[in-house]
């Protein structure tokens, strides 16, 4: 069958490691006003201050640790960011075969995905150096796009039934 999901986690580093730290600054800074503001005049207010903090990282820390999902049904693969395991924001689904190119991401992909010009990038994967990494350029629309994502073997295998053109597989010894 050629069904196939799967999810990698985006890993800590980089843009990400900047957001999380600044979130985490955020919420001091969130304490520390809201101390300022009610300390002095309503003593009180200070026991809602860690409810208060609860729901603030409840519903915004999930922004800074994604997952992306990847799955493949007839033909179709569909890219999703998921936020915080709770909320799935579905990116863009396209049929395989409208792939122009899907090739292992490295130095000399790197000048070649730069010299397409591609007007939209998708970062779906777990860290720019993760061992599997391939790109895929596409149109979206009017849009020229790349995607980066990790691939499987079976991912592979798949991507290779529905565009065996344009997939380049890596040599192996």
């Amino acid at each position: 069958m050629n069904q196939y999901e799967y999810i990698v986690k985006q890993k800590s580093e980089g843009v990400w490691k900047l957001r999380r730290t600044l979130m985490i600054c955020g919420y001091v800074a969130f304490n520390l006003a809201y101390l300022f503001a009610f300390l002095f005049s309503f003593p009180w207010a200070v026991t809602f201050l860690p409810l208060l903090d609860w729901v603030l990282i409840y519903f915004t820390w999930r922004y800074v640790s994604p997952e992306y999902e990847y799955s493949t049904l007839s033909g179709e693969i569909t890219f999703t960011t998921i936020f915080g395991g709770k909320s799935r924001r579905k990116l863009f689904t396209i049929n395989i075969r409208d792939f122009q190119k899907i090739a292992p991401y490295d130095e000399a992909a790197e000048a070649y995905v730069s010299a397409q010009k591609c007007n939209r990038d998708f970062r779906c994967m777990s860290s720019l150096y993760a061992p599997d990494l391939y790109y895929g350029i596409f149109m979206l629309g009017e849009e020229k796009c790349v995607v980066y994502f990790e691939v499987t073997e079976r991912a592979l295998k798949i991507l290779k039934y529905y565009n065996i053109g344009t997939v380049v597989v890596p040599t192996t010894k």
